[in-house]
């Protein structure tokens, strides 16, 4: 593994400090990381389908640029034997005055991971951990503070190593996953009588309106097509808001689209459009990623439609269409929405690590740790809000 990657190290740094059982290699720009992630394609395994090496890559070609993100990959060997453990994707940004190292989802992205490896002999105890994060954290040279967030425990792909972290944290986001395990109308019924009845409430109403089409774009007019529908609905959402509307940046856009037109084994993106007649009412963006289905995006039209719930109905008709191919899980994402309620799904924790590299970092750290020792102490962290809404008043 290593002798493909002796390119790179050529031009990256190469470190060994911390502990000795592990070799550390940290590559910086987006042309070396990109080098380093396509020799780690046969030995690494992503956890979630935005450590891919297509998802990695785009974010780094659209996305880092407009932030001002310089892309850096964090690559772990056994120095005995050379045998891959992980690697871990980072993009660094200044802010508020510190250079900050974090995974580089650009807000687009729900979960953080590392690479881990794709050999079940390469197996990391808890006190492997230990030693591997101090080294990680010592290849990091010219950073000041360390942001790792939303990371999975464990997903089916396989554990997080480094949710064992000491300094790990809760988040203050969960994922949220739907499985279903037969038929959707079997589906339905499960989530009671009242649900049930409002979904076929909305049906009918649909129909009220004349013929109605769900479909799933193939051909590159049609998704074109279907993605600025996306666009057009979110934007319209957004009207009368303040801030800056992210999702219109050019370079965010383009990142979009790009997923969309790409092939790759170990992904899919799609885009399904809910129409009445020739109106498209609802949009849903989504990846398909190791039998698992995560929605990205879903837009749906106000006005008089707002009352039959499009956005429902199309991820409804997706999950529909995912089952007749053996899909069953559907991962909605970061976020507690009364739509996941409704659907019924099971939340999953996810865990932040937050660590000072320098001083400098320490008092933010110090801050965002404590927010973590609260969160995972909810009677304390509700009298904190309740003591802080009685200041207030």
């Amino acid at each position: 593994m290593r002798d493909r990657l002796a390119d790179q190290i050529t031009v990256s740094d190469h470190v060994d400090r911390g502990d000795r059982r592990y070799a550390i290699t940290v590559f910086r720009g987006a042309e070396d990381v990109r080098g380093a992630l396509q020799a780690l394609r046969e030995d690494a395994r992503a956890l979630t389908l935005f450590q891919t090496t297509t998802w990695l890559n785009k974010t780094y070609q659209y996305l880092a640029p407009v932030n001002r993100g310089e892309p850096h990959l964090v690559v772990a060997h056994c120095a005995n034997d050379g045998a891959f453990i992980l690697a871990l994707p980072l993009v660094v940004v200044q802010d508020n005055g510190l250079r900050l190292a974090g995974f580089p989802d650009f807000g687009l992205s729900d979960y953080g991971a590392p690479l881990i490896s794709a050999h079940s002999t390469v197996k990391i105890s808890a006190e492997d951990v230990k030693g591997l994060w101090k080294s990680l954290c010592k290849a990091l040279t010219g950073v000041d503070r360390l942001s790792l967030t939303n990371m999975p425990v464990a997903l089916s792909g396989g554990c997080n190593p480094l949710a064992r972290v000491t300094s790990a944290m809760p988040s203050a986001h969960a994922r949220y996953v739907v499985e279903v395990d037969d038929t959707i109308e079997t589906f339905l019924v499960s989530r009671g009588k009242k649900y049930r009845k409002e979904v076929e409430r909305c049906y009918r109403l649909l129909a009220d309106h004349g013929d109605w089409h769900f479909e799933c774009a193939q051909t590159h007019p049609e998704i074109a097509a279907a993605f600025d529908a996306l666009d057009g609905l979110q934007a319209e959402r957004w009207q009368g808001q303040e801030g800056v509307y992210g999702l219109k940046v050019e370079a965010v856009a383009q990142f979009y689209k790009e997923a969309l037109f790409a092939s790759d084994d170990q992904q899919a993106a799609q885009i399904f459009t809910l129409r009445s007649g020739q109106e498209t009412i609802a949009v849903l963006y989504g990846v398909v990623f190791q039998q698992t289905f995560t929605l990205l995006r879903v837009a749906s039209a106000s006005g008089q439609w707002r009352r039959l719930s499009p956005g429902r109905l199309v991820i409804i008709e997706a999950m529909r269409h995912f089952v007749g191919d053996q899909i069953t899980s559907f991962d909605l994402g970061i976020g507690d929405y009364a739509f996941k309620r409704g659907l019924g799904a099971k939340s999953f924790p996810l865990v932040d690590i937050e660590q000072a590299l320098t001083w400098k970092a320490k008092p933010h750290v110090v801050l965002m740790q404590a927010k973590g020792w609260l969160r995972r102490h909810p009677r304390l962290l509700q009298a904190a809000k309740a003591a802080r809404q009685k200041m207030s008043r």
